[in-house]
């Protein structure tokens, strides 16, 4: 997360597990603490990962759709598990993935092609040797090269972590970051000279309070990444407290959050700058942005709980990233795709010219044009990489109970090439944001997929 200047439209979406996963409402109470067990799947349940969501310590929701913490942060011990087989060989499959998918673009500013990170904690900090560890050996991973390949990013090394001989502060503000990481930058030779290929991990115990841009730490983001010009050169930094959650360990959350913030800042390591890269999705899908809270590559998987998991080469749990090629494909666009997986889908047509956004800060987007009152039937094609047979589709508003729109569906079942049709109506019209997203709900067996899609005035 960068911190995108257009909020989010809900607090928590649906509760739901998306990208791909179970259905929803399935409870799975298990979870592992990777990296502090000597068997990263110890304790694990036997089912996928379900549709729970963090909360702090006192109950309520870790924050706004966007942050890193909506989904939950279970461990990938079986995802096999419940999903739909193929039920057919697949030499002569044509995948019917609609053309023209959303995809995060390149601004044209740079990447960081050979990665180097360092870990930097404070003597207050109680994971100060799980996360050094995290830093080391994530980059060298084939779930790293999987998450960031394809956008020109290479193996990436640690340096020797940095350990603060002093506790983080009580509360401190990003401005205050750049301040303190400038001066340690001078001081503090343990440190890597101000380089464009190094990346700061900046790791803050929960004793701490982050914020950046009025949001808080744990409960409005759960990271974010930013730079610096030191010496004339842009320094990038992630910056990652640590959580208190109910359905989760601090160190996995402390993990699942840096792996996105890690892969963020190497694929846009200059977000808030004049020279960002693979900041947003493309203009024709906006409205992603703005749903999700963000269109960087980790930020349009953060939602999803099934984005999280334990590699087998990592004993740490991490986030599943955006994939243009995957996406394109028909595959699961946040990949590494899952053990097992057969990824099909439903994606509503959109050919109308909407607005997004409120005050000075709306923009355009394909979308649905509904006028308040009114009704209009869209095309809803289905996909799957492989055979699973026909597969059932609804459609939910967002927040449930909390939109304006309404669905009716000519077919709710269908297979891979299938056209189906739904009518949506706006019952009345949305002042906030100019329009209201949706959803688009697969589901077969054990696995629930979604699409975003949005209804424009």
């Amino acid at each position: 997360m960068m911190g995108a200047d257009l909020r989010p439209f809900i607090g928590l979406l649906l509760g739901v597990a998306a990208c791909s996963g179970p259905a929803v409402g399935e409870d799975v109470s298990a979870t592992t603490d990777a990296g502090n067990s000597s068997d990263p799947d110890a304790g694990a349940s036997p089912s996928p990962k379900g549709a729970t969501f963090l909360t702090p310590s006192g109950g309520s929701p870790v924050g706004h759709l966007g942050t890193e913490w909506d989904a939950s942060l279970l461990d990938d011990a079986a995802p096999e598990v419940g999903l739909p087989p193929r039920l057919g060989g697949d030499a002569s499959w044509t995948n019917a993935v609609p053309s023209g998918m959303p995809l995060v673009v390149n601004s044209g500013g740079p990447t960081v092609t050979s990665p180097v990170f360092q870990s930097v904690t404070f003597a207050n900090y109680d994971l100060t040797p799980s996360v050094d560890d995290f830093v080391s050996r994530v980059g060298l991973t084939s779930y790293w090269l999987s998450a960031v390949g394809e956008y020109g990013i290479g193996l990436a090394r640690a340096a020797t972590p940095v350990h603060i001989a002093e506790g983080g502060p009580k509360n401190i503000d990003d401005a205050d970051i750049q301040v303190w990481l400038a001066n340690e930058l001078a001081a503090n030779p343990a440190l890597e000279p101000p380089s464009s290929g190094t990346v700061y991990v900046l790791f803050y115990p929960s004793a701490t309070s982050v914020t950046f841009a009025g949001e808080e730490g744990c409960f409005t983001i759960g990271g974010y990444h930013n730079s610096i010009v030191v010496d004339g050169v842009n320094v990038s930094y992630a910056v990652i407290p640590e959580c208190v959650t109910e359905t989760a360990t601090e160190l996995q959350t402390t993990t699942s959050a840096a792996s996105h913030e890690m892969i963020e800042a190497v694929t846009d390591p200059l977000p808030l700058t004049s020279t960002p890269a693979y900041l947003e999705v493309d203009a024709a899908h906006h409205f992603y942005s703005v749903v999700l809270g963000g269109g960087e590559v980790g930020d349009l998987c953060a939602q999803w709980p099934a984005s999280f998991f334990v590699p087998d080469d990592l004993a740490y749990t991490v986030q599943r990233t955006w994939s243009n090629a995957a996406v394109a494909a028909g595959r699961d666009p946040c990949q590494p795709e899952l053990d097992g997986e057969t990824f099909f889908n439903a994606v509503a047509t959109l050919t109308d010219t909407v607005h997004v956004g409120n005050g000075a800060l709306v923009a355009t987007t394909l979308g649905v044009a509904i006028a308040p009152g009114t009704s209009r039937t869209v095309d809803v094609t289905l996909y799957s990489e492989g055979d699973v047979g026909p597969w059932t589709v609804s459609a939910e508003s967002i927040p449930v109970g909390g939109s304006s729109l309404t669905f009716a569906w000519d077919k709710t079942t269908g297979n891979n090439g299938d056209t189906l049709h739904l009518t949506i109506t706006a019952n009345y019209g949305d002042s906030s944001y100019g329009g209201e997203p949706f959803l688009i709900v697969s589901t077969l067996g054990a696995e629930t997929n979604y699409w975003l899609g949005y209804a424009g005035q």
